[in-house]
């Protein structure tokens, strides 16, 4: 009788346990969401972000996802948790996925020449000494130098084939000397599956991991008409204020151009690696394979397969951005199986990194965080100058170091900075031989030499361009 009251006890102590601890998690949630809307707002405000979506991750679950703004500024459309926005390079990890699976099922090894798995072998993968693998292109460790060319949907530009990629790419390293993100390397990845599968890449990642994760409704090809039905604008900013600005699309598409998504459904491919490739009861990969997938390679200190990897606090953290016309960033504690996924319709990573970041302490158990500092750009005043003190200021500037020139010109008074590619940007003065650029986060401060103006400086996303006056 003692033993089944004892046991009885024992039952009712850890109900009353996991009670207390399901009430904690609940009063850190309502915290976690009181702090993230809070500084979400004041960002948007304060920054001219039109929107911006999240969702945070315990276990195996989405216990919050809310959306703030507008998906369109001009009709005042309100973003929802069923907005979509482009994931970009948030979604190299489906890469690695799918590479892994083939790797379990025999077909790939991570470790032997890419050639092996080419109908059309590229040549120069070999003549670096050592050759190139699966593990070097997912890892940046290939030798072959970054590449990241977007154009505009709606542009008539051609748009290359997997296999016309492929032709230019060529190694300026043998692999395993540096690591250089390189979205070309998801390409070749790419063709591997195509060669492998029979199938293309889309539609491979389409059956095998977006239909476990209950998202048969995805398009891996292209945006389905439904998606770009929910589909947030792209917009960029400029002095706090948001401009619409064109959609564009990556040519190495593999690496995270075509891709739209919500973050709760991003979510779901989460929440399989922190639970050891398993997203309700679908296996995407085996323990020890999503265990592969989790280790950095070569040595370097943080990326393994596709996804960047930190250790700290005796916690393992994963995590990847993504930016085009939009911004996106994920960050996963592994050991608390907690995670985050933010976008924006802006191009505003320094900002999603900063929200990421602050979601993450608080999904870690933080509290009394402190407020994201302001992300306000200086907002500049126009101010009158003489027609004669903008009239010294015309001429072009060589830009040091490089045979490229920057030319101030004025068409109907109004004086235009024009870049080495010849566009023409409006500049406007704020203070003496200092002026703005209307419709870029950019400013011109102007030198004075024995003879008058003898050079500027051009001031663009924290980097100085110094430049001397030719004639």
């Amino acid at each position: 009788m003692r033993k089944i009251k004892l046991a009885f006890i024992s039952v009712i102590l850890f109900a009353s346990s996991i009670v207390a601890q399901n009430k904690d998690q609940l009063l850190h949630t309502a915290y976690a969401k009181d702090i993230l809307t809070k500084e979400i707002k004041r960002m948007i405000e304060e920054t001219g972000i039109p929107s911006i979506s999240i969702a945070l991750i315990k276990d195996e679950s989405i216990i919050w996802a809310e959306a703030f703004g507008y998906a369109n500024i001009k009709t005042k459309t309100p973003a929802t948790i069923s907005t979509t926005y482009s994931t970009g390079s948030t979604v190299k990890p489906f890469m690695s996925m799918a590479i892994m699976q083939l790797v379990e099922k025999g077909i790939v090894d991570l470790d032997k020449p890419v050639n092996n798995y080419l109908k059309n072998p590229i040549p120069s993968f070999s003549e670096k000494s050592k050759p190139i693998t699966l593990r070097h292109l997912l890892s940046h460790q290939s030798g072959i130098p970054s590449s990241a060319i977007f154009v505009p949907v709606w542009g008539g530009d051609h748009r290359n084939t997997l296999e016309e990629i492929a032709k230019q790419i060529k190694p300026v390293r043998a692999p395993e000397k540096a690591y250089e993100y390189c979205n070309n390397g998801f390409v070749i990845s790419a063709l591997v599956i195509e060669n492998q599968t029979g199938k293309r890449y889309g539609d491979y990642v389409h059956e095998n991991i977006l239909k476990p994760l209950g998202l048969e409704n995805i398009d891996f090809n292209k945006p389905t008409p439904e998606t770009v039905e929910e589909m947030a604008l792209p917009y960029r900013l400029v002095y706090n204020n948001s401009f619409p600005t064109e959609q564009l699309y990556s040519f190495p598409y593999p690496s995270g151009g075509l891709t739209y998504l919500t973050p709760s459904q991003m979510s779901r491919f989460l929440i399989a690696h922190l639970n050891n490739g398993v997203y309700q009861g679908n296996m995407l990969l085996s323990p020890e394979s999503i265990e592969q997938f989790h280790e950095t390679s070569f040595g370097h200190e943080f990326y393994g397969l596709g996804i960047g990897i930190e250790k700290k606090n005796n916690n393992t953290y994963l995590f990847h951005n993504g930016q085009d016309a939009y911004s996106t960033v994920f960050i996963l504690n592994l050991d608390l199986k907690t995670g985050v996924y933010v976008m924006a319709n802006a191009v505003s990573n320094r900002q999603m990194n900063a929200l990421a970041d602050l979601a993450t302490e608080l999904m870690d158990g933080k509290k009394d965080v402190k407020p994201l500092p302001s992300f306000a750009k200086r907002a500049y005043e126009e101010i009158q100058i003489s027609e004669s003190e903008s009239n010294k200021v015309i001429g072009t500037y060589n830009i040091t170091g490089t045979d490229f020139t920057l030319t101030i010109l004025k068409k109907n008074n109004i004086l235009y900075l024009k870049n080495p590619a010849n566009t023409e940007y409006e500049m406007l003065p704020y203070e003496k031989n200092k002026f703005f650029l209307k419709m870029e986060e950019e400013q011109i401060e102007f030198t004075n030499g024995e003879n008058g103006i003898d050079g500027m400086v051009l001031y663009s996303n924290g980097t100085k361009t110094i430049a001397k006056r030719t004639n």
